[in-house]
């Protein structure tokens, strides 16, 4: 009876974890000095004053963290380039992992300084592009941007914003035959940079609508 109990206790305990530890809800942990649940594919990655910085100019450097079974969320991080002609931003929705230029199957959005654009697009062991938004002042590397993107059923939009100057550029866009859950991961190609007060929340198509309000796909 005893032995019953012990194991239905332990199952029990499994669905638990399993139902809610996939829950798309995560905040970093860089600020105290802890990064064991993420993964680094290429880069040079160490912490830096609260923020996770990576020192390499690889094209398509990437940390990865999170649950395969994460759906319909949405992604906010601050973000700075370390260097010019490259981009820097973040992924979601991604599986299937490797190391190299857009070795992973997901999707992406970053701030380019090499061409002034917020880009959004679809890597699945290559790259194809959907938008390239023009944005009014130029981006600069060293300083810091904040990045806000929000996955729902087969539509990404993406809200990049200046503290400093309130402006906001908005990218967008729908895929038919979409991937619908994955991982979130820090990205860039070509210049280094640093990310901090990564935060992944539940999302709902109110909150995309709310981002992607004029935007064209």
């Amino acid at each position: 009876m005893i032995l019953c109990l012990f194991v239905m206790a332990m199952l029990l305990g499994v669905a638990y974890f399993s139902r809610f530890g996939q829950q798309p809800h995560y905040r970093d942990s860089f600020a105290l000095g802890r990064t064991a649940e993420w993964h680094a594919y290429g880069g040079s990655w160490d912490l830096y004053e609260g923020a996770i910085r990576n020192n390499s100019d690889e094209r398509g450097a990437k940390l990865i963290t999170g649950f395969s079974g994460w759906g319909d969320y949405m992604v906010e991080a601050d973000v700075l380039l370390l260097g010019q002609n490259g981009d820097a931003g973040v992924i979601v929705r991604s599986s299937d992992e490797e190391e190299g230029v857009d070795s992973y199957s997901g999707y992406y959005v970053g701030l380019r300084d090499r061409n002034n654009t917020v880009a959004i697009g679809r890597a699945d062991h290559g790259w194809m592009e959907y938008q390239a938004i023009s944005v009014k002042e130029p981006i600069h590397p060293f300083h810091w941007y904040h990045l806000k993107v929000i996955a729902v059923g087969c539509e990404i939009a993406a809200l990049a914003s200046d503290p400093g100057t309130q402006q906001n550029t908005v990218a967008a866009m729908r895929e038919g035959d979409c991937a619908r859950s994955g991982r979130i991961g820090l990205r860039s190609y070509s210049s280094g940079g640093l990310w901090k007060n990564v935060q992944v929340a539940p999302a709902r198509r109110a909150d995309l609508l709310a981002i992607r309000q004029g935007a064209q796909f």
